[in-house]
């Protein structure tokens, strides 16, 4: 069984809530990797404002074609469909 802790309460929450204590000093290898995890976070970002946009478009252009009277599949009279 873990020994609870000697600190007192408030020293103990006050080193919880202020995060890691090596965040000034960190490695070159920990930049790195930093920055790796930086850029595939905008990718996706990037990605998830893609398909947003796509949908958004989609739905738009689909309500304005059918208003419109469009939409016709390929090979179909305006009847057929």
């Amino acid at each position: 069984m873990a020994e609870p802790s000697t600190e007192p309460d408030s020293e103990r929450v006050k080193s919880l809530l202020s995060g890691p204590r090596s965040f000034g000093k960190r490695s070159l290898m920990d930049r790195f990797i930093d920055g790796i995890e930086l850029s595939a976070a905008f990718f996706v970002g990037i990605v998830a404002l893609d398909i947003f946009v796509s949908v958004l478009l989609r739905y738009f252009f689909a309500v304005v074609a059918l208003e419109v009277g469009g939409c016709e599949q390929v090979g179909h009279e305006r009847g057929d469909i």
